[in-house]
């Protein structure tokens, strides 16, 4: 590994430090919802997102030529 040079983001003024919120979830379940969305996701970036709500995890990626994958648990 190497140290990475360059001008990054202040991560801890985007990330609130008082956070009390907890969310759990099976390792498995979660595991494999994102191996099943990241097959749609863009080859270069393996990007996928996830977003939390009051009870709810959701999982997309997409692809500009095969479309979307949506994953909710």
């Amino acid at each position: 590994s190497r140290m990475l040079t360059g001008q990054f983001p202040n991560y801890e003024a985007v990330l609130p430090r008082g956070n009390d919120r907890t969310f759990l979830v099976s390792r498995d379940e979660v595991a494999a919802a994102i191996k099943r969305v990241a097959i749609l996701s863009d080859e270069r970036s393996h990007t996928i997102r996830i977003a939390l709500s009051n009870s709810t995890l959701e999982i997309t990626a997409s692809h500009s030529d095969l479309g979307e994958a949506h994953e909710t648990t």
